[in-house]
């Protein structure tokens, strides 16, 4: 692990032990999925098309700066997962469950040893870590803005999620960063190549924090942990309201109307089609062409998914 990525794991875990954040180690299970999540109603051409566009919708928000302006934020280095509050056994098990989806949805792991960039910690209380975080290591946040940070500090939990997210340039490309350029969610000219009118500039997740509090995590597994933690962790996720029946998702885990039996067992084909389209979009157009690339890659991984993901979480 480099230096920089060292600094920034100690500096939590120092900040958790000084706050009383940090959950002691937690006990959980692992059980076998229910192959009834995956079930996939699909109607006419159209109408599923519909259907993808509802669920990219319903889990990803419109970057700021808009449709047009905005893109879609994800990790362009190698996911290297590190877990911290469970026991040793289960935090290696659900690190190797995260490699498992990551490799599911054809998402690059990074090799052991390697930095880490996605932080998932089981809490006391998430609200109090936020809180010392924002006030000893503000640089966590990256480009969120103070209203943004407010509100996740004053969140009611149990989880507590956010991506450090810099606007860089495309490899090969300059741009200039101002405060305006920031605000606005691009920065830079746009350059028009054949049918696809391409930035110079991306969003990249430089790091993923996702806290649990532990009193929600009881009587979980270590697959809905894992699962849970990838898709909030490497997705923007929009807070969703409810579920739907036609698109079942791992992120509707921590749902208060959900009754213990009725939550998710493990990430759904729909969850690793997302992720597959997401992460596979270019990286340097605004979201409405990521967008319309990802509808037709989700049902693309759908309609072959018995071929493609097969039981794609196992």
């Amino acid at each position: 692990m480099g230096n920089s990525r060292r600094a920034l794991f100690y500096s939590i875990f120092m900040i958790m032990a000084s706050t009383n954040s940090v959950a002691s180690f937690a006990q959980i299970e692992e059980k076998p999925r229910n192959a009834d999540d995956d079930i996939i109603i699909v109607t006419g051409p159209e109408e599923f098309q519909k259907q993808v566009s509802r669920f990219i919708e319903r889990k990803i928000p419109i970057p700021r700066g808009g449709r047009y302006q905005g893109q879609y934020a994800r990790f362009h280095s190698p996911i290297c997962p590190v877990v911290h509050g469970l026991s040793d056994s289960n935090e290696k098990l659900v690190i190797q469950r995260m490699h498992n989806v990551l490799r599911s949805a054809s998402l690059k792991s990074g090799k052991d040893g390697c930095d880490s960039n996605l932080h998932l910690v089981v809490v006391e209380n998430g609200a109090n870590l936020v809180s010392a975080l924002r006030h000893r290591n503000h640089k966590l946040f990256g480009e969120l803005q103070l209203y943004e940070r407010d509100r996740i500090e004053q969140g009611r939990g149990p989880v507590f999620s956010w991506q450090q997210i810099q606007t860089v340039p495309v490899s090969g490309g300059q741009t200039t960063r101002t405060n305006e350029n920031l605000s606005s969610g691009t920065a830079g000219t746009a350059n028009f190549s054949g049918t696809l009118i391409t930035l110079p500039v991306q969003k990249d997740m430089q790091n993923s924090f996702l806290f649990l509090e532990k009193s929600a995590i009881v009587g979980l597994t270590t697959v809905q942990i894992a699962d849970y933690a990838i898709l909030r962790s490497l997705i923007e996720v929009k807070q969703d309201k409810g579920r739907d029946e036609n698109t079942p998702s791992i992120l509707s885990l921590f749902d208060k109307d959900l009754r213990a039996d009725e939550r998710p067992n493990a990430a759904s084909l729909w969850d690793i089609a997302l992720l597959n389209a997401l992460y596979s979009s270019p990286a340097n157009v605004n979201s409405f062409r990521q967008k319309s690339l990802m509808i037709h890659r989700i049902q693309q991984n759908i309609a072959d998914s018995k071929t493609a993901f097969g039981e794609a979480a196992e």
